[in-house]
């Protein structure tokens, strides 16, 4: 009487199973994913308030190759085959990091602390490409993030209070150089919400928060970049986003000029560099804002003009010294780790480089530059300018409103990262949090991408 309900109950077993296999794997991504990003936003400022030893910050290393190691498990599971996107690219970089080894006979533990630093996050956005996430995944990933964000307003307010404008009043991650591009990146995807989603007041209202939040951040780089940041985010959102005819929107345009002088104003009177009184609440002088700013990004220290003390001027040191040195380290540079800083362990200075170790505004290229040489620094580069290329290909084909939104964010961050890699600080390769956000952001890219070309063929045949 039974037999004929065995193969039905069987089936429904395995399809049981099946389920919670599904929920516990996607459980597991997700934890892992959670954790990199929690570790990433509070471990680098529980260190300086020394709640945690620094080493415990290696615990992101351990899970991304925990979740590395995973992806593969899922990939062989699905049967299908592993994306080693961008692999030519790192093959490449690995290849110059060997060369530059042996060329300059660096055979201690400091190429390790090096290569660390580069690659991590580059196993994280395989194993995120890899993984099979399901878009309600990576909306609940990107609802934390949003969440993670948001928390930086109340944390930089209350640091307001007893620090006021300075450096120091940050979120709760670690460093303040990250102030500059924590508010950017936030506004491209708040924009990006804003026009193609849902036209909430919350994100307008949050957008106006995280500019307040540089301001206080102190930092002075806010000036040039907020209204570059605005009519950019016009032109992405409106005039080509929305199709909006310029010649209509002037009055639009007067606004958007008015604002970002009132910001930029309001930053001069504010940054103490900026204005001529030296002191918060000065007058607001854009000529005397401008040429400090020159005079700031070109000038050599004042204590021993042996070293630099600005972002161009440092730039223009490592390629003199660079370019002294031979063709060997104009190739190769000079050895992996002879500027590498790490919680693991540090190598005395290296002579032949001790004025570009000694000077202030170290960029991502000049660190790369130095360390790995022009064999090193052309495919690390070529791979900001993919992101870009693919984060604009993306931005341009994204029809859903909800991607549509992340896919503007997600130009902005990888436009903002390439030009602080190449012009202003080493946060794009080194630092624990911006990385892991910005390869999170790409491999979400590569995903939608890949099935926003999948559909548009398909539709097309």
């Amino acid at each position: 009487m039974w037999s004929g309900c065995y193969p039905f109950d069987q089936s429904t077993t395995r399809l049981l199973d099946d389920l919670r296999n599904e929920v516990n794997s996607s459980s597991v991504a997700l934890f892992l994913i959670y954790t990199i990003f929690l570790v990433a936003f509070f471990a680098g400022s529980l260190v300086e308030y020394n709640l945690i030893p620094p080493h415990v910050t290696i615990a992101t290393e351990l899970v991304i190759y925990l979740l590395f190691l995973y992806s593969f498990v899922v990939r062989r599971a699905n049967h299908k085959s592993y994306d080693f996107h961008l692999l030519p690219i790192f093959g490449f970089f690995l290849i110059a990091a060997f060369c530059s080894i042996l060329v300059n006979h660096v055979f201690n533990f400091q190429p390790i602390l090096s290569l660390r630093l580069v690659l991590r996050f580059y196993f994280f956005y395989l194993a995120v490409i890899n993984l099979g996430l399901t878009e309600d995944q990576f909306k609940k990933i990107t609802r934390l993030l949003f969440i993670l964000f948001i928390i930086q307003l109340p944390v930089s307010a209350v640091k307001f209070y007893f620090f006021g404008i300075a450096e120091r009043t940050h979120g709760t991650y670690s460093g303040g150089g990250l102030t500059t591009s924590i508010p950017i990146i936030s506004l491209g995807y708040l924009a990006g919400y804003h026009t193609f989603h849902k036209a909430r007041p919350v994100y307008f209202l949050l957008g106006i928060g995280f500019i307040l939040y540089g301001i206080v951040g102190d930092k002075a780089a806010l000036f040039l970049l907020f209204p570059i940041t605005f009519f950019g985010l016009y032109y992405l959102t409106y005039i080509r986003g929305k199709n909006v005819d310029v010649g209509r929107q002037v009055f639009v345009l007067v606004i958007i000029l008015l604002f970002s002088v009132v910001v930029a104003g309001t930053i001069i009177q504010f940054n103490q560099r900026l204005n001529a009184q030296r002191k918060v609440g000065g007058e607001i002088d854009f000529s005397y804002a401008l040429k400090y700013s020159q005079e700031y990004t070109t000038a050599m220290s004042g204590v021993n003009p042996e070293f630099a003390d600005g972002r161009f001027s440092t730039t223009m040191l490592a390629l003199d010294t660079i370019w002294t040195g031979g063709l060997s380290h104009i190739f190769f540079g000079y050895g992996p780790g002879c500027l590498t800083k790490s919680v693991l362990g540090h190598m005395p200075t290296d002579k032949r480089i001790a004025r570009i170790a000694g000077s202030y505004g170290i960029t991502g290229m000049v660190f790369i530059l130095t360390e790995y040489g022009l064999f090193g620094l052309v495919p690390l580069g070529l791979m900001f300018c993919i992101f870009v290329y693919m984060c604009w290909k993306w931005y341009n084909l994204e029809k859903e409103p909800c991607w549509k939104a992340f896919a503007t964010g997600s130009l902005v961050f990888a436009l903002l990262n390439a030009f602080i890699f190449l012009s202003y600080n080493t946060t794009p390769i080194e630092n624990d949090l911006i990385p892991p956000l910005y390869f999170y952001a790409m491999a979400s890219m590569r995903v939608r991408l890949k099935e926003t070309m999948m559909s548009a063929c398909t539709s097309r045949s």
